[in-house]
């Protein structure tokens, strides 16, 4: 069997690195934002929050609506709703308006990761889709482990909205390469909002869709508030935080291809196993938060599962339903939905004075909760595996 994957997956992936890096890179940059804004740091991680709302509301809707135009037209026409709102972000002169234009983004990002994940379906066989969906939300991992440290480093040099443009130039490659490299596949006949709306009636999709919420917002009560855990709780230097960012990033990227490799085969196992990691990896960072050894391991180990589950997610999603634009979308406004609890969560529990150590606590409860959801499943074998 051929094992290459088409150029356009690839292209893909690198768009949803640019749009993943847009949602992520603001936990870098949260400290200079937090001043040059003249707002606290609670109130800029909720940036983190709106761009994820609007994942969650605004995404399935405009999958939704795009659902009679080819995936190519709706691949573009999203990318170009991702631009211009990016573009207002990086300009903005008030909180207020950077906010609206987070929400923006977040709405056409969550749409693309459904129409990504429809079109990399119908380039491979059913079961090479895990690898292919691990390949596609590579993207993901490649902007923790490059996106975010080196926005992190323009930040420190140049300022935050020089970050944000970096954004700008990304997103603009990406649709080149979208209109130079991705196939075209007309939408089908069939295709209605109605028929669309009716593929989600499936308990066993929305069983999936509970786990991966909790497990994102488990991963992003803590990642949210990276940056001042370190600087104030550990006690690492600020320049020391892109290198921290960056060895993150890295092994969210081995945790994909390991997660990837796996997932065809066995998605709720995959799950299981990684959610006891998260819990464990949490753990360590509220436990040895006083040694900054034990930290730097904890932070590996967190990249090695958390987000790098996506894939898993995914194929246990693809495995119990049609391959609708709707439903990947909405799988995706799922996880955001976890990331909107999980940032807001983090900061909630900052504001009311618990410390920088509490988003990591939040965390383990909602890692719990995820094992909590698999144990019917894994007992019954009532889903695919």
């Amino acid at each position: 069997m051929n094992k290459t994957f088409p150029p356009a997956i690839y292209v893909l992936g690198f768009t949803l690195f640019a749009m993943t890096t847009s949602e992520y890179m603001v936990a870098g940059l949260i400290t200079s934002m937090s001043t040059d804004l003249g707002v606290s740091i609670p109130k800029v991680g909720y940036l983190i929050t709106l761009y994820s709302l609007g994942m969650v509301l605004g995404g399935p809707l405009l999958a939704t609506f795009l659902v009679k135009l080819s995936n190519k037209a709706a691949l573009l026409t999203i990318t170009g709703i991702f631009l211009v709102a990016q573009a207002v972000a990086t300009v903005s002169a008030t909180y207020d308006l950077l906010a609206v234009a987070r929400f923006a983004t977040g709405l056409s990002s969550a749409a693309f990761f459904g129409f990504a994940l429809m079109t990399a379906a119908k380039m491979v066989p059913p079961e090479r889709f895990g690898v292919a969906a691990s390949i596609v939300l590579g993207g993901m991992m490649i902007a923790t482990v490059a996106g975010l440290p080196i926005s992190a480093i323009l930040d420190q040099y140049y300022g935050w909205r020089v970050s944000f443009a970096l954004i700008i130039a990304l997103t603009a490659l990406a649709g080149m390469g979208i209109i130079l490299i991705v196939p075209k596949f007309q939408a089908e006949a069939r295709g209605s909002i109605k028929t669309e709306l009716g593929s989600i009636l499936n308990g066993s999709i929305w069983s999936a869709f509970i786990t991966s919420f909790f497990v994102i917002a488990a991963t992003f009560a803590t990642f949210s508030y990276f940056v001042p855990y370190f600087e104030n709780t550990v006690g690492f230097d600020s320049s020391s935080i892109p290198a921290i960012l960056f060895a993150y990033g890295c092994f969210t990227i081995i945790g994909n291809i390991l997660v990837g490799r796996l997932a065809d085969n066995s998605p709720v196992k995959v799950v299981f196993i990684g959610s006891i990691v998260l819990v464990l990896a949490l753990c360590g960072l509220y436990v040895f938060y006083d040694n900054k050894i034990l930290v730097l391991i904890s932070v590996m180990v967190l990249g090695l599962t958390g987000i790098t589950l996506t894939p898993a997610m995914s194929s246990r999603v693809f495995k119990a339903a049609p391959n609708t634009s709707l439903i990947n979308t909405l799988h995706t406004s799922v996880i955001c939905l976890g990331v909107v609890v999980g940032s807001w969560g983090g900061g909630y529990a900052i504001d009311q004075g618990f410390g920088y150590r509490s988003p990591a606590l939040m965390g383990i409860f909602l890692a719990c909760l995820a094992i909590v959801t698999l144990l019917p499943v894994l007992r019954n074998h009532q889903e695919p595996q």
